[in-house]
């Protein structure tokens, strides 16, 4: 009897950020923002994406970092596939 072929499972790369953090110039912080892995713009889902980055490396290299991150920082993300 042949053996059963193990194939990976393929997992779906998460589309989506949902970040919490604060500004640089008054601290404030904010929570909930959807930051989108990915440069490509949809215009049905613009209104509801906060920034975009090319990938998650790009949150944790610089969005993170207080001296690499522009106007504001992430304190905190969780990845998803909707929003």
């Amino acid at each position: 009897m042949p053996k059963p072929i193990n194939k990976p499972m393929k997992t779906k790369e998460p589309k989506y950020a949902i970040v919490n953090g604060y500004w640089k110039d008054d601290k404030v912080k904010f929570e909930g923002y959807i930051i989108k892995l990915g440069l490509d713009v949809d215009e049905t889902e613009d209104d509801k994406i906060f920034y975009y980055v090319n990938g998650e490396h790009s949150i944790k290299e610089e969005l993170m970092d207080e001296k690499t991150a522009d106007e504001f920082v992430v304190t905190k993300y969780e990845l998803t596939n909707s929003i």
